[in-house]
């Protein structure tokens, strides 16, 4: 574990940014700016926007309790497999189902992608 732990979350640098974290995550969820407008004016400052920073650090410490969560709790680690099962079964009967291009849907023929996806067969495809 030691590769994953790299230095220490910086709390003071989420403490001095938290009142703008929560205006730009108000602004998000009431609609008045989108994600990609703060993002953008994130970017501009070249990843040393303070609370660019500041979410980041907060970023690492959300990962730091699940990944305590995940690593203390069998049925987390059982539910977690259980989800990656199924994706991975539906993975692989796509692979079965789509064997060209990579398992992908080339066609723009509306009538060839709802076979494909194994939808309900509309009147076209009878």
């Amino acid at each position: 574990m030691k590769p994953a732990m790299t230095r220490p979350i910086n709390w003071t640098k989420i403490a001095e940014q938290y009142d703008q974290m929560v205006k730009y995550a108000t602004a998000i969820r009431t609609g008045t700016a989108s994600t990609e407008a703060i993002l953008r004016r994130f970017m501009k400052a070249n990843s040393a926007h303070p609370t660019y920073q500041a979410v980041i650090e907060l970023g690492r410490a959300q990962k730091t309790v699940f990944l305590a969560r995940y690593l203390r709790s069998r049925e987390l680690q059982r539910e977690i497999n259980s989800g990656l099962n199924v994706v991975e079964a539906w993975n692989d009967a796509n692979q079965v189902i789509l064997y060209g291009k990579n398992s992908e849907i080339a066609s723009t023929n509306r009538k060839c992608r709802c076979c494909a996806c194994g939808s309900a067969r509309p009147p076209w495809c009878r």
